[in-house]
């Protein structure tokens, strides 16, 4: 990273879409770090309008863009599937999700029902997901050519040197991105008659500005789900990682709390209780978790190598150092 002190990289608001609460409510971190940790890819703050190639100043701040640095590297597209949906509470969503939400919530309750507390969140339609990735495998090569003409990567060696206490630091460039529209479905907290069935299909029109809406009647309550229009980037991998980092994560793949969070995603659990469940079943010690801010400092220093997306001990050091980073997140929140 560029600019080591930043803790932008973690501090989440889900890609405009969710926002998490004050210390006195539930957080989800944990659920919606391991959710990504299956692709596995970090989540995107604050979408940019990313592309592979492109390069992070801070992760959530565009430095520069692949045409000016990389315009040489070809970018593969191809698609995926994100099958599993996450369960949120209501009250944390954003952006248009949350406009979406109040519009629905409106329409329900003067129906005369209103609206459970939590939310289902799901990406792409029927779980379909783009994915862009770049071709070379010499990006390394490109940035450190001295023969090369283009200012843009002299900048980015400039800056590298000038701001890492290390005299190998990490770039953060962008080598995937992953895009999908994001889904959500409501259920109301009581039954639902017909009549009030059909005033409630026949105003959510006024929701569709946001994505498509349907509804389904289930055992005499309403499911109401709301299909984004859109895509856009949801999350994305790094060019180049820290060895030292590399290392670091892979001995605490020894840790049985942590094997045991990459199989079990305790699903709708907040953040409190899945603490709880690690404290009681591993002696979970907060104190030896580093911070958010000490993660984002460590992936950065140290020799860089090339992230390989076919090695399997690459992806299951993204995979663990998501749910590292939800952990993470989820101690700061709740302010153990």
């Amino acid at each position: 990273m560029l600019e080591n002190s930043s803790r932008s990289l973690f501090a989440l608001g889900f890609f405009a879409l969710v926002s998490f609460p004050t210390k006195a409510d539930a957080s989800y971190y944990i659920e919606l770090y391991n959710y990504f940790s299956l692709i596995p890819a970090l989540p995107i703050v604050t979408p940019q309008n990313e592309r592979p190639g492109d390069i992070y100043d801070i992760p959530g701040t565009i430095y520069a863009r692949k045409a000016d640095c990389f315009p040489e590297a070809k970018v593969d597209s191809s698609e995926t599937y994100f099958l599993r949906a996450l369960t949120l509470d209501i009250r944390n969503l954003s952006g248009e999700a949350a406009a979406a939400r109040e519009m629905i919530g409106q329409i329900t309750a003067e129906a005369g029902t209103s609206l459970e507390n939590s939310v289902k969140v799901s990406f792409g339609e029927s779980g379909k997901v783009k994915w862009d990735q770049i071709t070379v495998r010499n990006l390394g090569t490109l940035l450190s050519d001295q023969n090369t003409k283009n200012a843009c990567r002299q900048r980015l060696l400039s800056l590298l040197r000038s701001t890492s206490d290390d005299p190998n630091s990490v770039p953060w460039i962008i080598q995937s991105v992953w895009y999908a529209t994001v889904n959500t479905a409501y259920r109301t907290t009581t039954r639902v008659s017909a009549a009030a069935s059909g005033v409630i299909r026949s105003r959510l029109s006024s929701v569709d500005a946001s994505g498509a809406t349907q509804t389904e009647q289930q055992s005499e309550r309403l499911t109401i789900a709301n299909t984004g229009r859109t895509p856009f980037p949801i999350a994305w991998r790094p060019a180049f990682i820290s060895q030292s980092h590399y290392e670091y994560i892979h001995q605490l793949l020894y840790a049985d709390w942590l094997r045991s969070l990459m199989k079990q995603i305790y699903l709708s659990k907040s953040d409190q209780e899945i603490l709880e469940i690690l404290r009681k079943d591993f002696q979970f010690d907060f104190r030896k978790i580093p911070t958010p801010k000490e993660i984002a400092r460590d992936m950065t220093r140290g020799k860089p190598i090339s992230f390989e997306p076919d090695n399997k001990e690459h992806l299951l050091y993204m995979q663990a150092t998501d749910v590292l980073i939800g952990v993470s997140e989820a101690i700061a929140a709740i302010g153990k």
